[in-house]
């Protein structure tokens, strides 16, 4: 197994805490995988950002039926989140196609930020609504919809997460081995946070409709300014997963 988990090292070396979360992962799941030999096939189902990973996987699943039933694990880094639940469905469907009888998923799924990490979000969005830039976009008081997510709120869809997961992956036809919670650290910069404030999905999976008006053409400087707050507090952990391990039945 020692090329399993070297494999993913190499594959996601260029993002440091991607490839520590990812190699925890590995490490964990290595107890619930048979020993691998040369002739196995491992297929990684990942991404670079939120537009590639609708893009490729709209448009090039087909171009993988050469792999049909030959693929003895499946590996899913930080990706499922991303996607609407019939492109999960389509996935899953995939990943069933392209395994062998009883071969496995690898899962380490995104649940959202750690309690911690989210009571901080919501300090900076009370802070950036008393900033005069912020204003005529933040918190208004006309009656109409736009307030952050709840830390309630926030506890409910983590759990919510957890539980899709496991019942898309059964709808699909795998059986759950095992699954642990991990809580870790993920790059939290202004490039990430620009482009999650352009992908209204994941925009409202992160801050509910705190920043719905927020014009397009800023979502850099907001996310610098964003980032600028975050940076005053020391978070080790800012992300919750899901590690899990499915198979194929």
């Amino acid at each position: 197994m020692s090329a399993f988990r070297s494999t993913v090292a190499t594959w996601t070396s260029f993002n440091r805490l991607h490839k520590e979360n990812n190699l925890k992962c590995v490490d964990w799941a290595l107890e619930y995988l048979e020993e691998l030999n040369a002739e196995d096939i491992l297929v990684d189902f990942g991404c670079g950002h939120v537009n590639n990973v609708m893009y490729f996987w709209s448009l090039y699943t087909d171009d993988l039926k050469f792999l049909r039933q030959k693929a003895s694990i499946v590996t899913c880094f930080s990706v499922l989140h991303i996607l609407p639940q019939v492109q999960l469905n389509q996935v899953l469907g995939l990943f069933k196609d392209l395994l062998v009888d009883k071969g496995r998923v690898v899962v380490l799924h995104y649940l959202g930020r750690t309690d911690v990490c989210f009571e901080i979000f919501l300090e900076i969005y009370e802070e950036l609504k008393k900033r005069r830039k912020w204003m005529p976009y933040i918190g208004r008081s006309d009656g109409r919809l736009n307030g952050h997510k709840t830390l309630e709120r926030h506890r409910t869809d983590v759990l919510k997460s957890r539980v899709d997961l496991a019942s898309s992956f059964k709808r699909e036809g795998f059986t759950l081995l095992q699954m642990l919670d991990l809580s870790s650290n993920v790059v939290i910069n202004p490039n990430n946070l620009s482009t999650i404030m352009d992908n209204k999905s994941i925009r409202r999976m992160e801050f509910g409709t705190a920043y719905e008006d927020i014009p397009p053409d800023l979502y850099q400087e907001f996310a610098e300014d964003f980032c600028g707050h975050l940076r005053d507090h020391c978070l080790k952990r800012n992300s919750q997963f899901l590690m899990a391990v499915f198979e194929k039945q």
